[in-house]
């Protein structure tokens, strides 16, 4: 697991504590599982932006990439390939 995965892990486990590092995979839907409500996504874009070093156009975002790690992954990943 990346570093920057592992701080969106720790960010979302520090947001529900019901929830444990073994129960939440790389495959857990954060959206359908309401780990992050929509006052809460706001924050949790602010946050993946420091991670990647810009800002996301909130008008591109497509839910589906902050859906589960793994889809944050490649989020990040492909953002890191843009600035490249």
């Amino acid at each position: 697991m990346s570093d920057s995965i592992s701080k969106v892990k720790k960010y979302i486990l520090d947001k529900n504590s019901s929830l444990t590092d073994t129960t939440f995979l790389e495959t857990t839907d954060i959206i359908e599982n309401r780990l992050i409500d929509s006052l809460q996504f706001v924050e949790f874009i602010l946050f993946v932006e420091e991670i990647i070093g810009r800002k996301i156009d909130i008008e591109s975002i497509n839910i589906d990439d902050f859906r589960t790690l793994k889809s944050i992954n490649q989020f990040i990943d492909n953002s890191r390939d843009d600035t490249g």
